[in-house]
């Protein structure tokens, strides 16, 4: 009975062998769902499962979800935004989304108004403390404000989580907005090398798998897209630029032929009809409030302020500096006179005209003294601010 067995086993054995083999050459022979991408300098290539799983699901926007809102509510409608890179200022609209630098009027202007490329950095500086602080990942300055070419910005719904995905130019590297993988999961920044196949610093999302699929579909529209046919820059944003022009050039004329300065900056400022001492007017470079003083100069608030309390250049007002000198001569002159009419005697006269000279000059270095502490703390803000404006400049 055991030889018996043993044949049986040994039968069963030979016939589960060629089963096997047939087994394996189909596994072999079955193609997999596999795509190829690649595209020229540098030489790219994607591998990921075209199929997406049955239990998964994967949803692309049209337009960028949470980056260019919809329906925008900001505080404000319009303002000056400042240009990270540039550092320089432009009046922007944040509901129209425009602006009056150059490069949004020659360049961003062609975009609509759901393209993320419209954005300038002007607009962007408004629009991220405006928008996208109450809704927004909190990675948007990774992505924002975009070039006009070669990039793309891709949103996905993957499992109902918002996936944001951006390919520049020819780097092998993707950029990927998605939750981590912490208990209390939290939109977070992470890195995809497109050659190596791997996540930066091995730092991986949620759903990873899921989104290795979303990557190469993204792929897919950005090798097919033609960042080449822009829109047509708008006739009335190319009229707009050639009146700002204009403006800029009768400014320059008025600055030429009128030389009046910041005081605080030292830059040109627009004092066209101020009159001394009574109208103030901003410096359009650093901000700082002027006064234009009888001199033709230009002086701050702060400053005529402190001349008129303790000077008396503008004012002779009661216990100023030049109240006190003015009566000090007074009481030379009145002196003078009795020495001259033999009034007073020759040693009363030296007297008298010490004893002025010395209580004038008291009261003076007290005035002095409180007037040079009051005017370091106004040069202490002014050089404070003078040193802003040059670290933007």
């Amino acid at each position: 009975m055991v030889h018996d067995n043993s044949i049986i086993i040994i039968i069963l054995a030979l016939l589960a062998i060629p089963m096997l083999t047939l087994m394996m050459s189909e596994l072999r022979e079955k193609p997999q769902s596999i795509t190829e991408i690649e595209i020229e300098n540098p030489h790219l290539v994607i591998k990921a499962p075209l199929s997406i799983p049955e239990n998964a699901t994967i949803t692309r926007f049209d337009s960028p979800e949470l980056i260019v809102p919809t329906t925008l509510r900001p505080r404000k409608k319009s303002g000056i935004g400042i240009c990270d890179r540039t550092l320089s200022s432009a009046n922007v609209d944040v509901i129209d989304l425009t602006c009056d630098c150059d490069y949004w009027l020659c360049e961003k202007s062609r975009f609509p108004k759901t393209d993320p490329r419209r954005l300038c950095g002007h607009l962007w500086d408004l629009l991220r403390d405006n928008c996208f602080s109450n809704g927004g990942f909190g990675y948007e300055n990774l992505f924002f404000p975009l070039t006009s070419k070669n990039y793309l910005l891709s949103t996905y719904k993957i499992n109902n989580k918002l996936v944001q995905i951006m390919s520049k130019g020819t780097s092998p590297w993707i950029d990927v907005v998605a939750q981590n993988r912490s208990k209390n999961p939290k939109y977070d920044c992470f890195g995809y090398h497109l050659n190596e196949k791997r996540w930066s610093m091995q730092r991986s999302p949620n759903f990873s798998p899921l989104i290795k699929i979303a990557i190469s579909l993204h792929r897919v529209e950005f090798l097919s897209t033609d960042f080449e046919a822009l829109p047509e820059v708008p006739e009335d944003a190319l009229l707009r630029r050639k009146e700002i022009l204009a403006e800029r050039r009768i400014e320059r004329n008025y600055h030429k032929n009128n030389r009046h300065h910041c005081y605080v900056c030292k830059l040109p400022v627009d004092a066209k009809g101020a009159q001394p001492l009574v109208q103030k007017f901003s410096c359009q470079h650093c901000g700082k409030i002027n006064v234009l003083v009888p001199s033709g100069n230009t002086s701050t608030p702060e400053r005529v302020a402190l001349y008129k309390k303790y000077n008396g250049n503008y004012s002779e007002g009661p216990g100023s500096i030049g109240e006190i000198e003015i009566d000090r001569d007074n009481k030379l002159k009145i002196n003078e006179m009795s020495f001259k009419n033999h009034e007073i005697s020759e040693e009363v006269f030296k007297k008298r005209r010490k004893t002025t000279k010395l209580e004038a000059n008291k009261k003076i270095k007290v005035l002095e003294d409180q007037k040079n502490k009051e005017l370091d703390e106004i040069k202490k803000v002014e050089s404070i601010h003078r040193q802003k404006i040059k670290n933007i400049s």
